[in-house]
């Protein structure tokens, strides 16, 4: 497991493009953020935030989306593997899946 990010905010980070597997991501402010090829998968985003996140070409194998801040949760996919991750119960209207896998994803209720 990655060590703790130091700060609590990427408010404004043009762009991340790195390993975060298994990172602990609690708690943590992603805003206006791109994702380009990193591997999210396991890692704890536990009431992080994600308004207009970004995730392109990248790997959140198990991924609890549904753990994050519901408060402005607004994200696009594209071409990303989400293999078990779990929505269940966000508001996707704002979210964009495109080119995307998804399977055995959980997303009961979500709406």
């Amino acid at each position: 497991m990655q060590t703790r990010p130091r700060g609590g905010s990427t408010n404004g980070a043009r762009s991340v493009n790195r390993n975060l597997f298994g990172s602990d991501l609690r708690g943590i402010r992603f805003t206006s953020c791109r994702f380009h090829n990193c591997d999210l998968s396991l890692s704890n985003t536990c009431d992080s935030m994600m308004q207009d996140a970004v995730f392109s070409g990248c790997k959140a194998l198990g991924e609890r989306f549904d753990h994050c801040s519901r408060f402005g949760f607004s994200i696009t996919l594209g071409a990303c593997l989400l293999d078990n991750s779990s929505f269940r119960g966000m508001k996707l209207k704002k979210t964009g899946f495109r080119d995307c896998r998804l399977h055995e994803a959980i997303s009961p209720n979500a709406t």
